[in-house]
């Protein structure tokens, strides 16, 4: 009878560098967007920037990941709480710009 042993050991720190690091790098530059006076009209483009970086990151997430309908990735979730929450401050930034529209009057004298 031959017995076999086989050991395997998944070394975390490819995923550590290719996405969590940069995902968390980019979570912290979003808080920035907040930092930016709101006369700055780089504000809402570094939020669609970072919220466009944040989606390809999803999508390399998906692609590494084998297909399984039964539960979504944690690291999943964090990526997607992180579009929503940049999709709010975008919106937010937009709408706390704009301004109101006066009607004024204008009298000839």
């Amino acid at each position: 009878m031959i017995t076999y042993h086989l050991r395997l050991e998944r070394k975390p720190q490819f995923f550590v560098y290719v996405l969590t690091m940069p995902t968390m790098i980019l979570v912290l530059v979003s808080s920035l967007v907040f930092i930016l006076p709101v006369d700055s009209g780089e504000k809402v483009s570094l939020a669609m920037t970072i919220l466009l970086s944040q989606i390809v990151g999803l999508l390399v997430l998906s692609d590494l990941l084998p297909p399984s309908s039964q539960n979504f990735p944690l690291f999943g979730q964090y990526v997607l709480v992180s579009i929503i929450l940049i999709s709010t401050s975008i919106v937010a930034t937009v709408f706390g710009n704009a301004k109101p529209f006066r009607v004024t009057s204008h009298v000839l004298q």
